[in-house]
């Protein structure tokens, strides 16, 4: 379950910066796992903490459909444009 709890936060991550036309990169990426899944379905969201002019830095929260939070991840990604 955990690589796919990364790949939801790498594409909540790019449907986030890339939604602006910027096409942006993953750089780095860190996933903490807090809890195991006890739901059906994982929701990611998406909160940017700074975005510059080539890097941008988001926080991203994996919760459960019963609303547990099972993971924290940190992103780091290249504004290409």
């Amino acid at each position: 379950m955990g690589g796919a709890v990364l790949a939801l936060a790498d594409f909540a991550f790019a449907v986030s910066t890339n939604s602006d036309h910027c096409h942006t990169v993953t750089v780095n990426i860190n996933v903490d796992f807090l809890e195991a899944c006890k739901g059906e379905r994982v929701i990611a969201s998406t909160r940017p903490l700074k975005i510059g002019g080539t890097m941008v830095f988001y926080e991203i929260d994996i919760e459960d459909n019963l609303g547990s939070l099972i993971a924290k991840a940190s992103v780091v990604g290249k504004r290409m444009d």
